[in-house]
């Protein structure tokens, strides 16, 4: 198999993927790599949601090349959690940093290698890009596509860019080298009987989607999209009078071979619990016997159906009987599906409507799971999604499409056909999933290509028609070649001179701070002697066979909202009670997790679902407590209102003017999320304030269009004095102008807070005693943060039978201990009103943490 690239075109590939490399790197390299010190060197800023778990993988693996760990016991607590991504992505990034290391990489140099690793897979993407097209339009219009890839924004973009370690670029690489090799084969070998070189090119292609599989572990749904394909193609075998030898010895080596080169990691790699029966979809998203299964399933499925379009075509039957005998096969399966398998089928058809129709409410606020056609804002249809991804590739592209189609319908060329199928379903993917543009972006740069491609030559056929037009021929040829040029370019020029964030969730360097606070005043859960099955860096964890792994008593957890979870577990060494992938959020019925958590507003039950996590902390910040409840309500499949409409009385420009906005319901500050967040968790028995952030105390507000009802996104309003804040509050009543033409309001202002803060759940101590029976109990005592400022903690009950009970979670001195030392300082003693005498206690540390009893 041979794919010669002329030197011409070499060196404008060479050069177009150094663009690519320019445009990637360097806006953002201040962002990824900073100054803040770590232990391994400075602090690489990779992005901080699955890529940074993706560098947590790379770490590891670097210590057991080429083995990858399959389980992770600190990616969740208390369960531990399968590792979902797939190892070829870790096993790169590993490999080459060990490489470059002669074997020994620095901390340091792994985390180079990760952050680069991204910005060169989407550059080096160009070349199967160069040679696809190719294959298909020609080496013109595959130069004219290349550079349109090059500069393409959006999805591809941002997730081939600086420091954004995750595995999407790395499947688009290896699709794209996929569809080159499989393209190659169809274009090359259509109709002909097989031969030394199209069997070697069939298993390259088996190869590299095995490869494509082990980059990315649902890449299954593409071998059940080829199997479609070959329906198809096999049909037009049919009715071209055509033999399709050449297309089963594709098919059937391709899925055998990537079945044999998936095969060893699914050996190694058991799953938690795992029944290919019961659950389709874990069989997707986890390496299992499952994939094996189905790869060789479709290997087999192709060539039965191969010998029934060969019997067909031998007896002379009409090619009306092969969709009736498909027909009828389709209903046999579903039949045995549905008797044997039920759940399984059921499986199979949830997860085709979550990628292609409806996807699940709590995939829904993910804003990469929301449909592209589908503003956010207002829920209404609208192009604004592909705009943004692709600009002005896309009229250009949607053209060359359409004309592409035509085109189809006449050659039906066996590559063009299967061009234009993977075309269609990267179009349904996008269309159900934003984050697909990154696949859509293959196509619209070759079909844009394809589409400038025939407006310039058109312009040379006008050249040779008309005579007056050859004298400016080479002008209008040079305007509209640079109208393009210009047009495809612009979006990316912009992007970049506006480059104000690198792409993907990237930490502040206080909310570094505070992960490393985390890290070094909190115990270690490994313990003061680590287990070898059982370290943060170096350790190999063995899969439970029960589904729960076995804890050290060192062990705990951190509750916290799943998009914090990683942040923690990679930066902290800490063990989350939920992840970025969402395990953690809402288990066992919604009795525990995350979300039943902070929007709970029983202390009780809040209290249960800590010790059943074994969570010792519990981490919260303003995302948990404002844009994340719809999040988590959809992870509850919950219903319940947490806003209700309110009308404000206005007054501008001396005209009185109602509006209704949409506000939070008075429950929703009793959540604990609320309490803990905005109340210092005052009035909770079990929960004590241990560290707050630092920078500015904030107020965040609602912000809403007077003129059209809109809400806007929320306002925050900085201040280094809470009691200034607190001031401006009484005198705002909750609301201010945000403009001078008085259009656009904030209201609804939270008290002002920090960041984020953490609490530590304690045994706490518990004062008990005698007073007359309904006379008030009331324990205060007064505390100060690291920054200076003063709160004071109360807990209230109220006497029964003539005594009381009440549990308070502070000392009165300082709380440290071992392996642990806070900056939240009690600066009072206890003062407990017992009716009408009020007496002052003193209480340790160690009453608080092993639990006590004071007798007053």
């Amino acid at each position: 198999m041979c794919l010669k690239i002329e030197p011409k075109h070499m060196l404008i590939l060479l050069l177009l993927m150094l663009i690519m490399l320019f445009c990637r790197i360097i806006p953002y390299y201040h962002f990824v790599f900073t100054d803040w010190p770590s232990d391994g060197g400075n602090y690489i800023n990779i992005a901080a949601d699955d890529a940074i778990y993706h560098m947590r993988l790379i770490y590891n693996t670097v210590f057991h090349f080429p083995h990858r760990i399959w389980f992770d016991p600190f990616q969740l607590v208390p369960y531990g959690n399968q590792v979902y991504m797939g190892p070829l992505f870790t096993q790169i990034i590993s490999g080459t940093a060990l490489l470059i290391g002669l074997g020994s990489p620095s901390h340091y140099l792994v985390g180079q290698v990760g952050a680069y690793a991204p910005t060169i897979m989407g550059a080096i993407a160009i070349f199967p890009v160069y040679l696809l097209t190719r294959k298909i339009f020609g080496k013109n219009v595959a130069l004219i596509a290349a550079f349109v890839f090059a500069f393409l924004p959006g999805e591809i973009f941002g997730r081939s860019s600086l420091g954004f370690t995750d595995h999407h670029v790395a499947e688009v690489l290896f699709i794209l080298i996929f569809f080159t090799v499989f393209i190659k084969y169809l274009h090359d070998y259509q109709y002909q009987k097989p031969t030394k070189n199209s069997i070697v090119t069939a298993v390259f292609s088996g190869i590299t989607y095995g490869l494509f599989v082990l980059v990315w572990e649902p890449a299954l749904m593409f071998g059940a999209f080829l199997l479609c394909y070959f329906v198809l193609q096999l049909f037009v075998d049919i009715v071209k009078k055509q033999s399709s030898e050449y297309l089963v010895v594709l098919f059937f080596t391709t899925f055998f071979v990537s079945a044999l080169l998936v095969l060893p990691y699914v050996i190694s790699c058991p799953m938690v619990n795992f029944n290919a029966v019961a659950t389709f979809i874990n069989s997707m998203i986890l390496y299992s016997p499952f994939h094996v299964y189905f790869l060789l399933t479709l290997a087999f499925g192709t060539l039965i159906l191969y010998l029934i379009a060969k019997f067909i075509q031998k007896r002379n039957y009409s090619y009306q009987t092969f969709p009736l005998v498909l027909l009828i096969l389709v209903i046999c399966c579903l039949l045995i599906a549905v008797i044997a398998f039920p759940t399984l089928l059921k499986g199979f058809f949830n997860v085709l409507d979550e990628l292609l129709g409806h996807p699940k409410r709590s995939l829904e606020v993910i804003p990469e799971s929301w449909p592209i056609l589908i503003d956010r804002a207002t829920g209404r249809l609208s192009l604004n999604g592909l705009w943004y991804n692709f600009f002005w590739v896309l009229p250009f592209a949607t053209c060359g499409f359409l004309l592409f189609i035509a085109r189809v319908i006449k050659k039906r060329d066996p590559a063009e056909i299967a061009f234009l199928a993977w075309t269609l379903f990267s179009l349904a993917l996008t269309i159900s999933h934003t984050r697909y543009a990154y696949y859509l972006a293959i196509h619209m740069a070759i079909f844009a290509g394809y589409f400038a491609y025939l407006i310039f030559n058109i312009l040379d056929a006008a050249a040779l028609k008309f005579q007056f037009y050859k004298k400016v021929h080479n002008i209008v040829y040079f305007l509209i070649a640079l109208i393009f040029i210009a047009l495809m370019i612009y979006p990316m020029c912009f992007s970049l001179f506006y480059a104000n964030n690198a792409p993907g969730v990237r930490i502040t360097k206080d909310q570094y701070d505070e992960l490393i606070w985390i890290k070094k005043h909190t115990p270690d859960p490994q313990g003061e002697t680590i287990q070898s099955n059982f370290d943060f860096e170096k350790g190999f964890y063995e899969i439970p066979k029960d589904g729960l792994y076995k804890f050290p008593e060192s062990a705990y957890g951190i509750m916290t909202w799943g998009s914090n979870g990683y942040l923690l577990e990679c930066i902290s060494h800490r063990i989350p009670m939920a992840n970025a992938f969402n395990r953690g959020n809402s288990e066992e019925n919604n009795t525990i997790g995350a979300a039943p958590f902070f929007l709970t507003t029983d202390e009780d039950k809040a209290q249960y679902n800590l010790e059943k996590n074994k969570s010792r902390y519990v981490f919260v910040n303003s995302a948990a407590v404002t844009h994340e409840i719809p999040k988590m309500l959809a992870w509850m499949d919950s219903n319940e209102p947490w806003q209700t409409i309110k009308k404000i009385p206005l007054e501008i420009n001396g005209k009185k003017a109602v509006i209704a906005v949409p506000t939070d319901i008075d429950k929703f500050a009793q959540t604990m999320g609320y309490r803990l967040y905005y109340n210092d968790g005052n009035g909770l028995k079990h929960l004590r304030l241990v560290h707050e952030s630092g920078g500015d105390y904030s107020m965040l507000a609602k912000v809403i269009n007077f003129n059209n009802g809109q809400l806007l996104a929320p306002f925050s309003l900085h201040s280094g004095d809470p009691e200034k804040d607190k001031k401006i509050l009484e005198k705002t009543h909750n609301m201010f102008w945000l403009n001078p033409e008085k259009t656009v309001f904030a209201y609804d202002v939270k008290p002002p807070t920090k960041d984020l803060k953490l609490f530590e759940n304690v045994k706490g101590v518990t004062f008990v005693g005698y007073a007359a029976n309904n006379a008030k109990v009331t324990a205060t005592i007064k505390l100060k943060t690291a920054s200076g400022r003063v709160f004071e903690y109360s807990q209230t009950t109220v006497a029964k039978s003539g005594e009381f009970k009440l549990t308070v979670p502070y000392p009165t001195e300082k709380m440290q201990g071992k392996n642990y030392n806070y900056d939240v300082l009690p600066i009072s003693k206890y003062s407990v009103t017992i009716g009408n005498r009020t007496v002052q206690v003193n209480v340790t540390e160690d009453m608080i943490i092993n639990g006590g009893t004071i007798k007053l």
